[in-house]
């Protein structure tokens, strides 16, 4: 552990970190260090990243690609930064279409921190209506077996990320049709079983009595 009177404790990812990281502010003992979401961090944030991480005794990141965004920033990178002895925890980025097959996030690829008009999220239907006038398309619904599909399909695809980046286990709990409320807005009881899972990667005694998210939803704003 780190010299100073606490263990620190970084949380780096996206608005599903920003849950883990909350969660963590509550626990006595425990120094957790803010940051900013991966992706809208600039070349100005580096220099104080590294100087932090090299002070850091647990960091808890999502997988993320080395030089994102021509910086410095993947999770490997970053963990190259900690002290030894430090403990990384590698936390999967959940994305559920079951619920929203039709739901896509869009944010302008020169910039991945701005945020649309009203909402980053859209229906491709009618965005396919908007684009053809054909207002038909706004009808269209899957049938059940394509409903299945898709959420088999998300599924699917969380468990190859899980199994290409070496991150916590969290594809099963998409096996049972959660009520998100968007595609990568998961409801809050996938996201306290992800966050037990958080603890119990860590060392043992850093954390002695776990918070809960309660009934509130932390990410059904949107």
């Amino acid at each position: 552990m780190s010299t100073t009177a606490q263990p620190s404790v970084m949380v780096i990812g996206n608005c599903q970190a920003d849950v883990y990281r909350d969660l963590l502010r509550s626990v006595d003992g425990v120094a957790v260090r803010d940051v900013r979401p991966v992706y809208e961090m600039t070349a100005r944030d580096v220099p104080e990243l590294h100087a932090d991480l090299a002070r850091t005794d647990v960091l808890i990141i999502q997988p993320v690609r080395d030089d994102y965004r021509d910086l410095p920033l993947g999770h490997r990178q970053l963990a190259a930064r900690l002290p030894t002895g430090a403990t990384v925890v590698l936390v999967p980025v959940l994305r559920y279409a079951g619920l929203h097959p039709y739901q896509v996030l869009i944010r302008p690829p020169h910039d991945r921190s701005l945020v649309p008009p009203i909402a980053p999220y859209h229906d491709l239907r009618a965005i396919i209506a908007a684009a053809t006038g054909d207002e038909d398309v706004l009808r269209a619904a899957p049938d059940p077996d394509q409903a299945r599909a898709a959420a088999r399909e998300s599924v699917e695809a969380l468990r190859i990320r899980e199994q290409a980046h070496g991150t916590l286990i969290a594809s099963d709990l998409l096996e049972g049709t959660p009520r998100w409320h968007t595609i990568n807005h998961p409801d809050r009881h996938t996201l306290r079983e992800v966050f037990r899972r958080v603890l119990d990667a860590l060392p043992a005694g850093l954390v002695d009595d776990p918070p809960d998210i309660g009934d509130r939803e932390p990410l059904g704003a949107t």
